[in-house]
């Protein structure tokens, strides 16, 4: 293929290889390919409809309308348009969608992906290693080169389904240069995964894994959580199976803790600002008003939890919309997942499958729908589901 003609597959690539590592490098690819993605639909003149052909389109346009219809009716809206405009991230998802269209492509990007995610991954369990073993540092928590410990449990999270589902797919179909691969990829990502002791992450990342085995094969799913209760019992007395147990304490100052006030502060705020929000980005201004007398955080940014933070900065247009979105996602991939004969393409749309349930259940325990690097990574893992589709289907 011509380099001139694939310009925008080149900086998807490189997207793909730095979006784990830091959010500034891929940021400058995301936004490269989105110039010349413009380009291409005015020199080519590139019909609206096939670029939104998406079953989830709708829903988010709609979502978009309503976030900007909040921002410009919060408490302080000129604060709140400044931050609307990262709605823009969502294009990610119609690029890859349209531009990845064929299967050799999409092979290139999860490669690269899957590079990506195992570097980062070897340099958060070397940090680990180092920092809290060597060092010393009890509360050490493995971050990437942009971003903290919350972001990158996010992004293992994803990156660790994705490689997951495609060491099986390389086991199924016996290359084992590609099984060597992806099984040092995993494994690299998954320790670096246990290093940001973000537990969200972890039960996360554990639910898509049990739904791709229960999707995959009921036996396997069934010996994987008989192995995963006798690895936990063997290794109960390290540090990453005490912070386990530690969600199930309940003591002033924890974590959990703290959830829990916020969310009922959350919940006061939707009560008085029930339709269109408070605009993103206005939190900090009155959650002091909200705070529960107990709470030993005195202000908050966001909620730690996507349902509640959309549903506050939103309000409950917004929070409907942002439903539509997930449920929308959830229906049509898993349709398309049963119905695709192509292995390859296959198991792709069950790893974005596994992906959409798991970023929910993330999003449970943290805000990470507006959360730059980790979203991103998000859509672009859900455009290159939909592209799946469109070969299979379109």
């Amino acid at each position: 293929m011509k380099i001139k003609d694939n310009l925008i597959i080149y900086t998807l690539i490189l997207y793909a290889l730095f979006s784990v590592v830091s959010i500034t490098i891929s940021e400058i690819f995301f936004i490269l390919a989105i110039i010349l993605f413009f380009y291409e639909i005015i020199t080519k003149r590139i019909h609206i409809k096939k670029i939104f052909l998406s079953p989830v389109s709708l829903p988010i346009i709609i979502f978009t309308l309503f976030h900007f219809i909040s921002a410009a009716t919060g408490i302080d809206p000129l604060n709140s348009l400044k931050d609307a405009k990262k709605i823009y991230l969502i294009l990610m998802f119609f690029l890859c969608a349209y531009c990845l269209n064929n299967k050799e492509k999409i092979k290139t990007v999860l490669n690269a992906f899957s590079l990506g995610a195992g570097f980062i991954g070897f340099y958060a369990l070397l940090t680990g290693i180092y920092f809290k073993h060597i060092k010393g540092i009890y509360d050490f928590r493995a971050s990437s080169f942009s971003g903290n410990y919350m972001h990158l449990g996010g992004m293992l999270m994803m990156a660790l389904i994705v490689v997951f589902v495609l060491m099986l797919y390389s086991i199924k179909e016996r290359e084992k240069t590609k099984i060597c691969f992806y099984t040092i990829n995993f494994i690299l990502i998954l320790f670096g995964l246990l290093y940001t002791y973000t537990r969200g992450s972890w039960l996360a990342s554990f639910t898509g894994i049990l739904l791709i085995l229960f999707l995959i094969d009921k036996k396997w799913f069934a010996w994987s959580i008989f192995i995963s209760i006798i690895i936990f019992i063997i290794f109960i007395n390290t540090s990453f199976a005490q912070r386990i147990i530690r969600t199930f304490t309940y003591f002033s100052g924890d974590s959990g803790t703290e959830r829990i006030y916020m969310w009922k502060s959350g919940l006061k705020i939707i009560k008085d600002y029930p339709l269109f929000g408070i605009g993103t980005a206005n939190l900090e201004k009155i959650y002091p008003l909200y705070i529960h007398k107990d709470a030993k955080e005195k202000n908050q940014g966001h909620l730690h939890n996507n349902i509640l933070q959309i549903a506050v900065i939103d309000g409950l247009f917004g929070l409907s919309a942002f439903l539509w979105i997930f449920i929308t996602f959830f229906i049509y991939i898993y349709k398309s997942f049963k119905n695709t004969e192509d292995l390859y393409l296959k198991y792709v749309l069950l790893a974005v499958f596994s992906v959409l349930i798991s970023f929910f259940v993330n999003g449970l325990f943290e805000y990470n729908f507006f959360s730059s690097q980790v979203v991103l990574i998000f859509w672009f893992l859900t455009g290159i589901g939909e592209a799946a589709r469109r070969q299979v289907f379109l």
